[in-house]
């Protein structure tokens, strides 16, 4: 008795207290219209499972009308039906005590998604899948009987296979409907037209496949069956910020806004267009509105710092992967949006781990390879370079910003042949890339550097020559060798002090080591020693912005 006990408030509290639905009240605002429109949700059950002719996948919305009073035709009607099933079950029972089981157990296991107690699912055709069990039951005891009666096998037998058939051809249609998102939401808007969720969908579905005009008319009829809802609005407003149509899609997110101002979708795409627009104040300034969101899964932060990305806001879109990685570390692809959102604001130690993890947990990721690659030869880590984006090459022959960068490792490590065959490769595979052009132009323009053992002899052989230092330090750099190169540069620097040059290429190498404070005073030297100089000055006004480092060359 006390277990039982037990078992009753356990059950009380998390139908009660717990309950993870998010209606509340019931349906049809009392007790008569919530008892009508379950008795109609069983017996829209109970049709579906005899003959499943039309089939849903959602049933939101005014899809399936609540009943809005005891009374209601349709609700006496369910009544009805379900009084007859209940005596057709008593006098079961003296007949097969298993098929009154199977009865009693349909209707038993619908209890908890009936609305008796409100979910804020109204139906969905796979709560029958528990209660199927007792419906199916009970057919085979019937049809078991049947055939054991002579004059009736047959037909009985001719019945249950034609049935058979045509349950089969029904299950085959339907999965055609269920190919892909596109097949499903097209056929549901067919069956539910006023389902706002299913029209979203839809939409959704017409947007991510760049069908945006057809988008449109899904999200405004969205609108029309839900005219309080935001969610459509914004909807709306990216679908006329990806074609193009910039003030459309400024009165979309501003409406939606007025709907929901706490909204950081609305919010993040009014910045978003603002900064295809070329108003970057503006973006800036609607960033800045942006609520703190805190989220529960790492997927809306990606999508959060994916908007930030696109409006060009960099630290925050960091800042959203970021959290999304404390929500799931085990994320390789949000970690490579992290690692890339670091090496854009310059926080380049952090990029490098974010790759270095990314490549741990997805090895077959050419992309966590490219990039880890990327970083490596930004940072002057030549052979790991060269390493990293072979693998990713294996995995995706025809990458071609992989082939460039391979290149460029080569080039820096004086592999003459290697690096014109990865630039060409890059080229050809990417013919109206600039920067790559540019690249292989460079390469064969420019002559390789002399080997480290001619600068190590140049050395030896004019120890007090600041210039055979700071070249022989200069490829140690180039070639990842940071510990030798630091030490040449110090030798260079002590016997030409008054050299910017020197002073500006040891703050790039304290820069690659991570030493920001160290690079700032070594470029503030070399602008002292020469003030025309103009690339310590952009280094440190990257530094000062926050910028990222300048693309390798």
């Amino acid at each position: 008795l006390s277990m039982a006990a037990a078992l009753a408030l356990l059950l009380l509290y998390f139908v009660f207290v717990a309950n993870p639905s998010h209606q509340r009240a019931l349906y049809g605002g009392g007790l008569g219209p919530t008892l009508a429109t379950s008795a109609r949700i069983v017996v829209h059950y109970l049709k579906q499972l005899v003959a499943p002719v039309t089939l849903s996948a959602d049933y939101s919305f005014n899809t399936f009308p609540v009943s809005r009073s005891l009374a209601d035709p349709q609700g006496l009607l369910a009544f009805g039906v379900l009084g007859a099933l209940g005596y057709g079950l008593f006098r079961l029972l003296r007949v097969d005590r298993w098929a009154t089981f199977g009865g009693l157990w349909f209707f038993v296991a619908l209890l908890p998604v009936s609305q008796l107690i409100p979910h804020h699912e109204l139906l969905a055709e796979h709560f029958l899948y528990l209660p199927s069990v007792g419906f199916c039951l009970v057919i085979a005891l019937l049809i078991e009987r049947g055939l054991a009666v002579p004059r009736a096998a047959t037909a009985v037998a001719a019945a249950f296979g034609l049935v058979l058939l045509l349950f089969g051809i029904r299950t085959v249609l339907r999965n055609r409907d269920w190919k892909d998102e596109m097949t499903l939401w097209t056929k549901t808007v067919q069956t539910a037209p006023q389902s706002w969720r299913v029209r979203i969908n839809l939409a959704q579905s017409f947007k991510e496949t760049g069908r945006l005009e057809e988008a449109i008319p899904q999200f405004q009829a969205a609108m029309e069956i839900a005219p309080n809802s935001a969610s459509a609005v914004i909807g709306l407003g990216d679908t006329y910020r990806k074609m193009g149509r910039y003030p459309e899609a400024v009165a979309q997110f501003t409406k939606a806004l007025e709907m929901a101002p706490e909204s950081v979708t609305a919010h993040v795409g009014l910045a978003q267009t603002y900064a295809k627009m070329g108003l970057q104040e503006k973006a800036l300034e609607v960033s800045r509105l942006v609520p703190q969101a805190q989220f529960s899964d790492e997927k809306s932060y990606l999508s959060l710092g994916d908007a930030y990305k696109a409006a060009e806001l960099l630290p925050q879109a960091a800042e959203a992967y970021r959290k999304g990685v404390e929500l799931n570390p085990f994320d390789f692809k949000l970690r490579i949006r992290l690692g890339e959102a670091y090496m854009a604001i310059g926080r380049l130690e952090q990029a490098g781990e974010e790759y270095r993890q990314a490549v741990k947990l997805g090895p077959r990721s050419a992309t966590a390879h490219a990039n880890l690659g990327a970083y490596l030869l930004q940072t002057g880590q030549l052979q790991a370079a060269v390493r990293s984006l072979q693998e990713a090459l294996r995995l995706a022959p025809n990458y071609a910003e992989a082939h460039n960068n391979l290149g460029i490792a080569y080039h820096r490590l004086g592999r003459m042949a290697e690096a014109e065959v990865e630039l060409r490769r890059a080229v050809a595979l990417k013919p109206d890339a600039t920067e790559f052009k540019q690249n292989l132009s460079l390469a064969l323009s420019r002559p390789p550097e002399p080997s480290v053992e001619e600068l190590e002899r140049a050395v030896r052989e004019a120890p007090n020559s600041a210039k055979a230092h700071y070249n022989l330090a200069s490829v140690y750099a180039n070639r990842g060798d940071l510990a030798r190169a630091a030490r040449e540069f110090q030798q260079a620097v002590r016997l030409d002090p008054a050299n910017p040059l020197i002073h500006y290429a040891i703050g790039l190498l304290r820069y690659q080591e991570g030493d920001r404070e160290a690079a700032r005073r070594s470029w503030e030297r070399a602008l002292q020693l020469d003030p025309s100089f103009a690339l310590p000055r952009e280094r440190l006004a990257d530094l000062q912005g926050g910028g990222g480092a300048r693309p390798v060359r």
